[in-house]
């Protein structure tokens, strides 16, 4: 493949973006030192997509875009970027990072293709910091004008973790653990789950040098929790959803999937008793993490819960 400076006019320069605010430098000034690449170039499009179709051909099912709001959306700027691009790269998948504040659009960019609910991946993290939540501030997914079955929701992505502001790197895996059963038990969104550096994180660092780059990152994705989490959510694909506080205590969240099932934190550091409404039918339940029994009885659940853990419910058949 020919390089990209073979072609004419391929960049709009290095010129840095000074003014969040502006559309024109957001996305067609350099962003962080990065030549901005002339997305309206037609030769520069059948680059970029030659180089997608080839990942498709490989074997890739779909694409991130990262910092999709540093290019233009179509009609802006004369251009036709995403349009082609979006259409012709033959993904399954496809999603933009598009970080909420100043001049994002995100809910022009959701028209398109998926976007990422990053402020409410900073609502889940000071959730999960102060341990406790209203179950009604749980339900905005906080993209306004965005379909809630077309965004990507996180704990954290790699910028909170690796940013120097370490906006999640302070958070240990059981933090993690918390909030994933928040965004995996729920019925929308796509939840991304970022694989840290191997020992880092909580008290050890952003970076503690155990992997290097190329190497697999952590294996939390693999616990227990986490999997039962995931197998829970496609279990319920396409039931609805009802989130509450059992016992009218912030400091449990309850996500119901359809009268089928039921995922349970609790987000203290105190063992919680629950006896609430519910919206499952009678009968028992078995948390499939640690085998204990939850009983249903007249529309009011019962069981008990260790601290800052979390119960991934099914019915018990006859």
């Amino acid at each position: 493949m020919k390089k990209i400076k073979a072609i004419p006019d391929w960049t709009h320069g290095n010129q840095g973006i000074t003014n969040d605010y502006d559309r024109y430098q957001v996305t067609q000034h350099a962003l962080l030192g990065l030549y901005d690449l002339n997305t309206q170039n037609k030769a520069v499009q059948e680059y970029l997509l030659n180089y997608l179709k080839q990942a498709v051909a490989d074997g890739a099912d779909g694409f991130r875009f990262d910092a999709a709001k540093h290019i233009e959306l179509p009609g802006e700027f004369n251009s036709d970027f995403w349009t082609n691009i979006l259409a012709n790269s033959g993904a399954k998948f496809q999603y933009g990072e598009v970080l909420q504040g100043a001049a994002s659009r995100e809910s022009d960019y959701g028209k398109l293709m998926g976007v990422t609910a990053s402020h409410y991946g900073e609502f889940i993290r000071k959730v999960i910091g102060q341990g406790y939540v209203k179950d009604g501030d749980l339900v905005n997914y906080q993209v306004p004008g965005v379909s809630e079955d077309n965004l990507i929701t996180w704990v954290e992505s790699h910028d909170n973790y690796a940013n120097d502001s370490e906006e999640s790197t302070k958070l240990t895996d059981q933090d993690i653990i918390l909030g994933w059963s928040i965004i995996g038990a729920r019925k929308e969104g796509a939840p991304l789950f970022f694989s840290r550096p191997v020992g880092g994180g909580g008290q050890h660092g952003r970076f503690p040098g155990t992997t290097k780059i190329g190497d697999a990152g952590s294996d939390l994705f693999k616990d227990p929790t986490i999997v039962a989490i995931n197998k829970f959510r496609n279990a319920m694909n396409g039931q609805s959803e009802y989130i509450g506080n059992p016992n009218m205590d912030q400091g449990l969240v309850m996500i119901e999937r359809g009268g089928k099932g039921a995922v349970i934190t609790n987000l203290t550091s105190e063992e919680k008793r629950i006896h609430s409404e519910t919206t499952l039918a009678d009968g028992q339940y078995k948390d499939t993490i640690t085998g204990h029994i939850f009983e249903v009885f007249n529309k009011q659940i019962s069981g008990k819960m260790a601290p800052r853990t979390v119960a991934v419910l099914y019915p018990i058949t006859q």
